[in-house]
């Protein structure tokens, strides 16, 4: 295209005598080819954008799903739970069943990491977590809250189920062990738990909190 528009360029200053008219017809070819190639460029632009949107529509996906996803204990996130607090409400309301939830809170976290140093401790969470969705039903579902607490949502299950779960969960964590590089055995975590039965109306924050409040009782009680 600019071979053409050059050579348009150039007949305004430029006359040629004696030349064949067959060759004023090549001053033509170049646009002629130019507009072949541009319309192939354009088509395999086309196509490199629909490409390009695609990825980005799955990386958009696959970022939703993992926002839902805890990265280093691989259990679902708060966010998530929040989501199934609010179905099991959407239950409550239409069938009248009660559910209950749980909160586990690893106790000394805090002092086990500066003792031992940040791998260790997020190794201890992630162990914590298989520990909990271990001793816990099928049906139940088992969240990393924030820090070092864990939240469990107990389906259509009565407060003595559910609080008999929990405290099998923190007897077996009695007995879970971590170990050091060279197979030295650190003290073992023990966990604090609280639960609560939802049997009306309410928000997903507020259960949150009265789980964080009753835990703290327990703790000060302890």
């Amino acid at each position: 295209m600019h071979t053409s528009l050059l050579l348009d360029c150039l007949d305004e200053f430029l006359t040629l005598d004696h030349i064949h008219p067959t060759l004023s017809s090549l001053e033509a070819f170049p646009a002629f080819l130019g507009m072949i190639v541009m319309s192939f460029a354009m088509y395999w632009w086309y196509q490199e954008q629909t490409y390009l949107n695609l990825t980005l529509l799955k990386k958009e996906r696959h970022f939703r799903e993992h926002t839902f996803t805890d990265y280093v204990t691989g259990l679902y996130s708060a966010r998530y739970m929040e989501k199934q607090i609010n179905n099991e409400f959407k239950m409550l309301e239409s069938k009248n069943k009660p559910f209950c939830v749980a909160m586990f809170d690893l106790n000394a976290y805090s002092q086990f990491c500066f003792k031992y140093g940040i791998a260790k401790g997020e190794e201890l969470l992630r162990n914590t977590g298989q520990l909990i969705t271990l001793h816990t039903r099928g049906c139940d579902l088992t969240c990393r809250y924030a820090g070092d607490k864990f939240v469990v949502l107990f389906p259509d299950t009565s407060y003595k189920t559910a609080h008999t779960i929990a405290g099998r969960v923190c007897e077996a964590a009695k007995k879970h062990y971590q170990y050091d590089d060279d197979l030295t055995t650190i003290n073992a975590m023990t966990l604090s738990s609280s639960c609560i039965e939802i049997s009306s109306q309410t928000v997903s924050s507020d259960v949150f909190k009265q789980l964080i409040s009753q835990l703290q009782q327990s703790k000060q009680a302890a």
